[in-house]
């Protein structure tokens, strides 16, 4: 029994740690004292993230298989052979086709989702515990955007990349079977995708900047649309503060639709190269294959010419991940940063404030009484209340005046504890 696999029940937590540039190395499984045949059946009966590898594996074997039975029957019907039992494999592979690739997909977007699940729910206790001051300084955005909307970027990304996976899958498996027809074919194929290869590098360095500044740009646009709704009344009453919130908008919203514009330029010219490099592999096949091997008469160039069109579509499937994955990147390492400070903070915060925040029962008390007491905002320009002595008795009724900025709503929050006092 100690040669199982290991059943891991935050399969969510290893398919997230695949995403962030920074990869952690993930020990799945351990490895096995037992056969190879009996190892992989235990692999299939556990759910862990080598399941989904052998389940993903199956996809593209079945994918490919249909290719091989296709190719082999249209040989057959050429020849007036017809086998109605390929016919049958090839509905049975089929369905097994798309039964695995049914199963990979929702099993990985319920683990992974779960696995989101339980770090928002982390996210939310730590949240409730920082201090007033912490949300100020942290700002509703990126709360806002920590909390949320990360988590919906990222959920939207979780399909097209596990599509993207296994496209990648199949492509290897439809290149033996190519390796299989023609290794003229195959090396002509090595060569292009090589090329390919170079130029997505290329555009993909690029397009993680743009994506970057873009969704810089977009996140400013939010604080400015959040200052119209917060500050309503103020620019109704005064023309040039309504006039340049307008201007500042307007600035932002082209540095958005720029980059955004940048950001599609660049996925456009991925996949355009992409396309062009599978139609250039079946090009080469067709027109140099003859001129530089002279034997042919081997060679089924209409079944090479089958498995190589084969090949566009997990290509250009792949291709359209790269952007999928780079915003998938991007949410995944923003929501851990997030956590990260929040944790950080929340730590500080109840380090410095021994209450139990648990407890709703107000405390009996008869006087509140503050002894030079003081607190000092951060930032470059720092605010302070210092030495303040105060003390108010039960049923009294205080009034604090003051002109803006002198202090009142600061000893107000240092008062009622949402200030840490210095």
């Amino acid at each position: 029994m100690s040669d199982m696999p290991e059943d891991s029940s935050l399969l969510g937590e290893k398919i997230l740690g695949l995403l962030p540039k920074q990869k952690k190395k993930i020990n799945s499984a351990t490895k096995p004292s037992v056969s190879g045949a009996l190892y992989l059946f235990q692999l299939a009966l556990t759910n862990s993230l080598p399941r989904l590898v052998l389940i993903a594996i199956l996809a593209a074997l079945c994918g490919t298989g249909v290719l091989f039975l296709l190719n082999m029957e249209a040989k057959a019907v050429e020849a007036h052979n017809y086998d109605v039992m390929v016919a049958v494999l090839f509905a049975l592979m089929l369905i097994m086709y798309r039964a695995s690739q049914n199963y990979l997909v929702k099993t990985v977007s319920r683990e992974v989702e779960e696995a989101l699940d339980r770090q928002r729910q982390r996210v939310v206790a730590k949240a409730l515990t920082i201090s007033l001051r912490d949300v100020e300084e942290i700002g509703r955005n990126r709360i806002r955007d920590g909390m949320a909307e990360h988590y919906v970027s990222l959920s939207q990304c979780i399909v097209p990349v596990i599509a993207g996976a296994e496209s990648l899958i199949l492509l290897i498996c439809l290149f033996a079977y190519v390796l299989y027809l023609s290794v003229f074919a195959a090396v002509t194929s090595v060569v292009v995708v090589s090329l390919l290869i170079g130029g997505w590098l290329n555009h993909h360095r690029k397009s993680i900047l743009q994506v970057r500044e873009a969704e810089e740009a977009n996140a400013q646009y939010r604080r400015l649309t959040d200052a119209i709704v917060g500050g309503a009344k103020e620019l109704q009453l005064n023309t040039a503060r309504r006039s340049g919130l307008k201007r500042v908008m307007n600035d932002v919203s082209k540095a958005v639709a720029n980059g955004r514009i940048q950001t599609a330029a660049h996925i456009s010219e991925m996949m355009a190269t992409g396309l062009t490099t599978a139609y250039l592999m079946a090009g080469a096949v067709v027109f140099l294959m003859p001129v530089l091997i002279t034997d042919t008469s081997n060679t089924d160039m209409s079944r090479i010419v089958i498995a190589i069109i084969f090949l566009l579509g997990p290509i250009g499937n792949t291709l359209q991940t790269i952007q999928q994955i780079t915003i998938a990147q991007h949410a995944m390492e923003s929501i851990n940063s997030f956590e990260a400070e929040i944790t950080d903070r929340a730590q500080t915060f109840t380090n410095k404030n021994s209450t139990n925040k648990n407890d709703l029962t107000p405390p009996i008390f008869e006087n509140i009484k503050l002894d030079s007491v003081g607190y000092i905002h951060r930032g470059n320009d720092a605010f302070a209340i210092d030495n303040i002595i105060l003390e108010i008795k039960k049923g009294d009724i205080v009034f604090l005046t003051g002109g803006n900025g002198s202090g009142k709503t600061t000893l107000l929050n240092v008062l009622t504890g949402l200030y840490p006092r210095a």
